[in-house]
């Protein structure tokens, strides 16, 4: 199942010198993709967070020289291949014991 969402940073009257944008997916998504209409430095980390079981991937972005031309919505997709750990399809938790 694919999922994807679009997003802007909104820079009015703003010029930053580097700006790091962080987002973090559900836990168990994959193949994480962002479509950026600008040159944009991307990088992948791990984010765990309380009771996580596989962590959460989080998308880095990474621009440097922003100017208010650089506002306009980018888009970044992935997909939820797996489940993550004790979860049935239903989104019920399972009885694993």
């Amino acid at each position: 199942m694919e999922s994807h969402f679009c997003h802007r940073c909104p820079l009015s009257d703003t010029v930053v010198d580097k700006l790091t944008v962080k987002i973090v997916l559900p836990e168990g998504s994959e193949e994480p993709s962002v479509v950026v209409p600008f040159e944009v430095k991307q990088s992948l980390e791990k984010k765990y967070s309380y009771l996580d079981v596989v962590g959460r991937t989080m998308v880095v972005l990474e621009k440097t020289n922003v100017v208010p031309e650089h506002s306009t919505p980018f888009q970044f997709l992935w997909e939820m291949r797996t489940r993550p750990w004790g979860m049935s399809h239903s989104g019920a938790p399972e009885n694993t014991f």
